[in-house]
């Protein structure tokens, strides 16, 4: 008989204090969930970066659809094409002197928009061609390289506008400028 007043004295003694044989996880099932949990990251970590240079990217293809609009038009006005002096480092506007019209660079990028036409070119044509250069360097690494990715825009016409030579546009392909 004293063996069951023992055992029960432990089993009110382990309650009194938390603990009963009934309820809490053992140390499997933690280990368990915690690894369920490590595997869902592993999952959707990967896919939230992918989505996120998706978005970067329509920005990007967004601004450097507006360049392309404001440099037909300045074309249109001026019979040339315009570059702007030095880089944009986004998030930035920059007006376009002899339009109206701004061109607003995403955050977290460079811009360089050059335009010009070669020596050689204008000596040996009577019009020479209009061209013009968009450089865009981005914080992202789309190619798994270890560098950002840089991409390049050109666009090369004639004294009337029709093109001569042009870069593809969509997609762009990140590039390695040396």
């Amino acid at each position: 008989m004293s063996t069951g007043r023992v055992s029960r004295h432990k089993s009110a003694a382990w309650e009194v204090k938390g603990f009963s044989s009934g309820a809490g996880y053992s140390l499997i099932e933690l280990l368990t969930v915690i690894a369920i949990i490590g595997i869902l990251a592993t999952i959707a970590i990967p896919t939230y970066h992918g989505y996120r240079d998706k978005a970067r990217m329509s920005t990007i293809y967004a601004a450097l659809r507006q360049v392309k609009l404001a440099q037909e038009v300045y074309f249109t006005d001026h019979g040339k094409y315009f570059g702007i002096e030095g880089v944009i480092e986004g998030p930035a506007s920059k007006e376009v002197i002899g339009l109206d019209v701004e061109i607003h660079i995403p955050n977290q990028q460079r811009w360089a928009i050059t335009s010009k036409t070669t020596a050689e070119e204008e000596a040996t044509s009577e019009n020479p061609p209009n061209y013009y250069q968009v450089f865009i360097d981005t914080n992202m690494d789309r190619n798994q390289d270890g560098n950002t990715d840089q991409y390049v825009y050109y666009k090369k016409a004639d004294a009337g506008g029709c093109t001569i030579e042009e870069s593809d546009s969509f997609p762009l392909v990140p590039v390695s400028v040396e």
